[in-house]
Formats: C-alpha cells, sequence, structure tokens
C-alpha cells in the first residue's frame, strides 16, 4: 500500500499532475553494451511516489535546533527550510486533506557518456500522478491562493515539489552491483479536475470505442 499525505480516501476533486525525473546512473565501463536496458526491462527505475516523512523531519529538525545554540547562519537556515517544509506538509494534510490516489510510471533511456573511466546512463522518468484532496474545487483553490506562486497551478507545484518525492523501487539492488544513482526531480504539470487522470483515461478510451463500433 502507498504511503498517503492523508488518511482520507474520500475525494472531492483530484490535482493531476506529472513529475519529470533525471535519473543518471554511474557505473564500471566493464559492463555489457546493453545493460541500460536492462534497468528498464527489469522495471529498476520505476519510482514511486511518496510524500516526505514527517516525523523524520521534526527529527532532522530537532537536531540542528540543537546545533542551533552555537549561532551558526548555516544551521539556522537549514533549520528554517525544514520547517518550511515540514509546514507544508501539515498544511497539505491537514488543510487541503491530500491523499496519493494513484500513479504510475515510464522510463526511456536517453544516453550513455564516459566520466572518469566509468559509464554514466541517463534517463528521463515521467510519473503520471492522481493526489485526491477532500475540499471541493473551489475551496482547495481558494485555500492555496495565500501560497507563493503567481498562478494556482504554480502555487500547487511549489507546494508539491516540497513534499513529495521519488524513490527506487529496489535502492539494494543498485547498492550490491556498485551503481550510484542520482536523481532529479521536478513537478512540470498541474491540473485540477472532478476525476482522477486514471478514469479520465478509461473513459476517453470508452468513448473512442464506442466511436469505432
Amino acid at each position: 500500500m502507498k504511503n498517503l499525505v492523508s488518511k482520507n480516501h474520500n475525494a472531492s476533486c483530484y490535482i493531476n499532475i506529472v513529475i519529470k525525473t533525471v535519473a543518471h546512473l554511474e557505473y564500471s565501463k566493464e559492463r555489457s553494451e546493453n545493460f541500460e536496458k536492462m534497468f528498464i526491462d527489469h522495471g529498476l527505475l520505476n519510482l514511486q511516489i511518496e510524500p516526505l516523512d514527517p516525523k523524520s523531519l521534526l527529527a532532522e529538525i530537532q537536531l540542528l535546533e540543537k546545533k542551533g545554540k552555537e549561532d551558526s547562519v548555516e544551521t539556522k537556515n537549514q533549520c528554517n527550510e525544514l520547517l518550511d517544509i515540514f509546514n507544508s506538509y501539515e498544511f497539505a494534510s491537514e488543510t487541503l486533506g491530500l491523499f496519493i490516489d494513484n500513479y504510475d510510471c515510464l522510463a526511456k533511456y536517453k544516453e550513455t557518456v564516459s566520466n572518469n573511466g566509468n559509464k554514466v546512463a541517463k534517463f528521463i522518468i515521467s510519473n503520471d500522478v492522481s493526489i485526491g484532496s477532500i475540499l471541493s474545487e473551489g475551496m482547495l483553490v481558494d485555500s492555496i491562493k495565500a501560497h507563493k506562486g503567481n498562478t494556482i497551478h504554480e502555487k500547487f507545484q511549489i507546494l508539491l515539489n516540497k513534499i513529495l518525492s521519488c524513490k527506487l523501487p529496489n535502492p539494494d539492488t543498485f547498492n550490491e552491483e556498485n551503481i550510484i544513482v542520482r536523481l532529479l526531480s521536478n513537478v512540470t504539470s498541474v491540473e485540477i479536475a472532478k476525476d482522477n487522470k486514471f478514469i479520465k483515461f478509461a473513459e476517453e478510451v470508452k468513448s473512442q470505442e464506442k466511436k469505432r463500433s
């Protein structure tokens, strides 16, 4: 079962988003030429979408607050940044009642280059994600208005980039094979709708089939 931002499963509307991730995998040049294909064929890059863990965030904040007594500017900035992320999580959970309803993943291989005697393979990974909210579409939009961003879509983009993470399904596999993985993810598209995009897609397919018959 996927982790939820909120425990509520009854969505009044949805935020349908796309998360694009650039993945760089670095490994020995001795690997076979078709090594890159294996990552996709075995689903090793089918990233899982999860909210950040609030308990881990609080633990980091408390640790930094203790260090903050030394009046380190860097430590205080780190603490403020984590507090901002935690407050964003609470807002998404308690005020907006968000939960991850469904997602899928598509990984595409782009290229392989050499780096200090190793190979570095680049992949572009796309996650379509439907996030449910207990609020109506109108209330959801009103609730986000005071947050950072020029448009409603940009406000949700900033919020969700703070609290969502993309994780490898089997990170131990990469560790065992001495493969270094670097992921850079970003929410690139936001749409507020009455249905999640997977329901909408199914309805579109049904509609096309009826036209053909």
